[in-house]
Parts: structure tokens; C-alpha cells; sequence
């Protein structure tokens, strides 16, 4: 959890998406939180993970992703709205749900046994086909 305190304008839950981003067969949510403010960034925006367990959602292990994570392909910069669109889809056939998110690129960061990773992580110009938007 990136400990970020909470501020007018965040937009938590600007988009969200269920799917299962370890295979662990429960559906864990991502929240877009496109108006954080990040290192006086504002605007920068973020997507927070939360994973699912037997008993439903739950805080603990969650994962927070902004253009500052590590591994994030590009700037952090003001009015980029990272997560003002997510979706999680298992594009890559793998048995785990990959986060898409939408900023002023579309990113993919892939789903793995440990959660989402920036391992891989890809950018794109333009919507991506194949659902992203469903």
C-alpha cells in the first residue's frame, strides 16, 4: 500500500475491474484512482489492487501501482490520469488476469503467481484490441 493520505479529487473508483490476477481462482479488483496527486504531480493518478480470498476481498497484500512503482513504463507527470480506465483480462492465456490500464498510453502489466508485475510491463498508443474495453 503506498500510504498516500487521501485528498479532494482522487476519483477513487474512477473505473474498476474484477479478474483473477494470480490463478488462485478468486476474483481480486482494481480500483483506478485517476486524480491522485502524486510528489506534486496532480493528476498523476494511480490503480490500486485488492485481492480476493475465500472469505472476499481483503486489504492485506494489496498492490499499488503509479507511474513512480518501479518497472511502470513512463513519467510521472501532472494530468496523466493513470487509471482512469482498468480492466483485468487474461490476454496472454495464461490463467491470470493482466491489469490494463489507460493514462495519456495504454499500459499492460502482466498477472502472475505473486500478483500483478511490472515484469513485462508493455505500452501502447492506441486502445488495445481484444476486449479492453468490455
Amino acid at each position: 500500500m503506498t500510504g498516500l493520505p487521501p485528498e479532494n479529487y482522487d476519483e477513487f473508483g474512477s473505473s474498476v475491474s474484477a479478474g483473477d490476477v494470480n490463478g488462485d481462482g478468486y476474483a481480486d479488483l482494481a480500483v483506478g484512482v485517476r486524480g491522485e496527486d502524486i510528489d506534486g504531480k496532480n493528476y498523476a493518478g494511480g490503480v490500486h489492487v485488492f485481492k480476493g480470498r475465500a472469505s472476499g476481498l481483503s486489504g492485506a497484500g494489496s498492490q499499488w501501482f503509479a507511474r513512480n512503482t518501479p518497472g511502470v513504463p513512463g513519467p510521472l507527470t501532472s494530468d496523466d490520469q493513470f487509471g482512469g480506465l482498468v480492466r483485468l483480462r487474461d490476454t496472454n492465456g495464461d490463467g491470470k488476469a493482466d491489469l490494463h490500464v489507460s493514462a495519456v498510453d495504454y499500459l499492460r502489466l502482466p498477472g502472475a503467481a505473486g500478483g500483478i508485475t511490472t515484469t513485462g510491463a508493455t505500452t501502447y498508443d492506441a486502445v488495445p484490441t481484444g476486449g479492453f474495453l468490455q
